[in-house]
């Protein structure tokens, strides 16, 4: 990734984070990903939660293995895998206020000899070639340009027999009209994001990158909820942010953020975007 692009990436994590950790999540959950409901599933809080032992269930994540938390946000998936799987978390992310926050978290804790956070770029980790056992990323693949760089890069850090678990959104085409094509690109902007593939080009690029066992699934009704819930904040807070912004007591990041959010919503009703898991292995 370009120098210029990871610091817009940073920037817009660093300037969302109050409002991530204020209005999103709590201090259980540390997440900024949406939720997996289910019958039964009381809050997003609650779906936040079991989003991570879904993935945990697919990856198959035991006790004592290495994870790679790729994207690792405030650091909350990566404390529940130490704490419900008994795995030891190395959670990586490029904003300076993520990787504080998720180490002051950490510390709150008893488990935090399990866990480490440091700033990289997933598509060039400092980490040697075959140390993890699992590459772990909620919602974070989406901001690589080439998605195939991270492919490559998780291939190469899992060892044999490996196994990558990615939750992620999608776009539906690239064959959209013009005016659907102008609200996603007005969303990706707000979300500082270049572009997301769909689900196809993401499926290739895991099997070009060498991976086998690659499997997809369409989520899109799961985690639904959690995108009305994201609109109905949003609706009403991006025009107090405007104004909040057109004063200069916020931040421009966060006013176009939560615009975004409100794209976001009408993309996805529209069907030009959905959500899925991905999970795929390191041939032996």
């Amino acid at each position: 990734m370009q120098p210029e692009y990871i610091q817009s990436i940073r920037s817009f994590y660093d300037e969302t984070l109050w409002i991530v950790s204020t209005f999103w999540t709590n201090q259980k959950a540390l997440a900024t990903h949406v939720g997996y409901w289910e019958t039964g599933t009381r809050n997003d809080h609650d779906a936040q939660a079991h989003m991570n032992r879904i993935l945990a269930q697919r990856a198959a994540i035991q006790p004592s293995e290495q994870v790679l938390d790729a994207g690792c946000g405030m650091g909350g998936s990566s404390l529940w895998l130490a704490q419900n799987c008994g795995a030891h978390v190395f959670g990586i992310t490029v904003s300076p206020s993520q990787a504080a926050f998720a180490m002051r978290a950490a510390r709150r804790t008893d488990i935090s000899n399990r866990v480490s956070f440091s700033l990289q770029n997933y598509t060039a980790t400092t980490f040697p070639d075959s140390t993890f056992d699992v590459v772990w990323a909620i919602e974070s693949v989406c901001y690589a340009p080439a998605k195939s760089a991270f492919f490559k890069e998780a291939f190469r850090v899992l060892r044999p027999g490996g196994r990558l678990i990615v939750a992620d959104g999608f776009r539906s085409s690239r064959l959209n009209h013009d005016a659907d094509e102008r609200l996603l690109r007005h969303w990706l902007d707000g979300w500082a994001l270049q572009d997301v593939d769909t689900p196809e080009e993401f499926v290739a690029s895991a099997r070009a990158a060498g991976f086998s066992d690659v499997h997809f699934t369409d989520e899109s009704v799961p985690v639904r909820p959690s995108i009305d819930r994201l609109h109905l904040h949003s609706h009403w807070s991006a025009p107090i942010c405007s104004l909040l912004s057109h004063i200069g007591l916020l931040s421009p990041i966060v006013t176009r953020a939560m615009w975004a959010n409100e794209d976001f919503y009408e993309i996805t009703r529209r069907g030009l975007t959905n959500y899925g898991i991905l999970s795929a292995v390191k041939p032996r």
